[in-house]
């Protein structure tokens, strides 16, 4: 469910004809396809063009991707902190 600034930004973009839509817009509109009624879609089927619906399980594939992705990072924020501080270290091995 969208919050009520969300929701007053898509009926706006959803009330613009679809030719006078902005770039941010057309981003708007297709992060919140979902939210569209079938009618809407049809609407703006030229600006929703190649933009598919990710099924359930493409969405969960992405999430577990994604979530594997952000541990990576942190884990290797963690050892590259960790090298930094060793070689720190090194060079001052007096705390100095």
């Amino acid at each position: 469910m969208m919050n009520s600034k969300a929701r007053a930004e898509f009926d706006r973009v959803t009330a613009i004809d679809p030719k006078e839509l902005t770039k941010d817009d057309v981003a708007f509109l297709k992060a919140r396809r979902a939210y569209l009624r079938p009618e809407q879609k049809q609407v703006f089927s030229d600006v929703l063009k190649g933009e598919k619906e990710m099924t359930k399980e493409q969405k969960a594939v992405f999430e577990k991707e994604n979530q594997k992705a952000v541990l990576k990072a942190k884990k290797e924020a963690e050892e590259k902190a960790k090298a930094d501080k060793t070689v720190q270290e090194s060079q001052n091995p007096e705390g100095n």
